[in-house]
């Protein structure tokens, strides 16, 4: 528990968890809450004093299937409730009003190649 290589092996394994799964909240529309939730709860499991091996019975691997317990219900509890209160994201929002403009200025450049474009509207 008090070497430097498990201290440096564990910072590292750290830093990795959490660029794969922010990287996964920022690259991937479908499973970006995923990466979020797992990215979010996930340091309660990294960040765990160090145990001998020896000194672990079976009431400390209780507690630890509880935490884990606890967390899949905390995020199955944020996605239901994000998709009861907030049924559609932001970004399909702005995906709908870019939409929106395009066929907006793609009706204008038809109009205009038409030469049917009013100028008073």
């Amino acid at each position: 528990c008090d070497s430097y290589f498990r201290f440096g092996l564990h910072s590292v394994s750290i830093f990795l968890f959490y660029v794969t799964f922010t990287f996964m909240y920022y690259a991937s529309d479908q499973w970006s809450t995923i990466g979020l939730g797992i990215a979010a709860f996930g340091c309660s499991m990294l960040f765990r004093p160090c145990e001998n091996h020896l000194a672990v019975n079976s009431r400390a691997y209780a507690a630890h299937y509880k935490d884990i317990a606890c967390v899949i219900i905390a995020m199955m509890l944020k996605m239901s409730c994000a998709y009861i209160f907030a049924p559609k994201e932001p970004r399909d929002h702005a995906m709908d009003s870019l939409k929106k403009l395009f066929d907006a200025i793609q009706a204008a450049f038809a109009k205009l190649s038409k030469g049917e474009l009013d100028m008073d509207d």
